[in-house]
């Protein structure tokens, strides 16, 4: 299991509409990192209603410790997918991403075969949109979203 894996089994330790989970999930968080079990954990925190319900930092980080937490945020849009088709929000991954997110129109080399892209391409990061971060001259390197005002429409693009 990885680092983040543990913070998702301990959230779905929490029962609906529970407003914290329960007292045994945190215990066994805390002595899996002491154990060594999830190495390279620095910190983890779940708030309910705005609030933390927990908060705790290891091996030496602390709330001020800077996170690169880019593959968390695969997962949490992953889980919010998920949330959207049980709500029938969105009927399926395999719907076309670019209709769910008609609002960031005009699309940047729009055509057919970015119109066929998949919300399940985008999750198993397999849509073929040029985003090469290794690779500087690719039109999706990261750097070069940076000086971008809207990140969405430009990774779309």
């Amino acid at each position: 299991m990885t680092r983040w894996g543990v913070l998702v089994v301990w959230l779905a330790a929490c029962e609906p509409g529970q407003s914290q989970p329960p007292a045994t999930a945190s215990d066994g968080l805390a002595l899996a990192v002491a154990r060594g079990e999830f190495p390279r954990t620095t910190s983890a925190l779940l708030e309910h209603a705005g609030e933390p319900v927990y908060e705790r930092y290891f091996d030496g980080a602390d709330a001020k410790t800077l996170h690169d937490p880019r593959s968390v945020g695969k997962s949490i849009t992953a889980l919010a997918v998920g949330v959207a088709v049980t709500e029938g929000k969105v009927a399926s991954v395999n719907d076309s991403a670019f209709e769910h997110l008609a609002d960031l129109a005009p699309f940047a080399h729009d055509g057919p075969v970015k119109a066929a892209i998949t919300i399940a391409d985008l999750l198993t990061m397999s849509s073929a949109l040029a985003c090469d971060d290794e690779a500087e001259q690719s039109p999706g390197n990261e750097r070069n979203m940076y000086p971008e005002r809207r990140w969405a429409r430009w990774a779309l693009g």
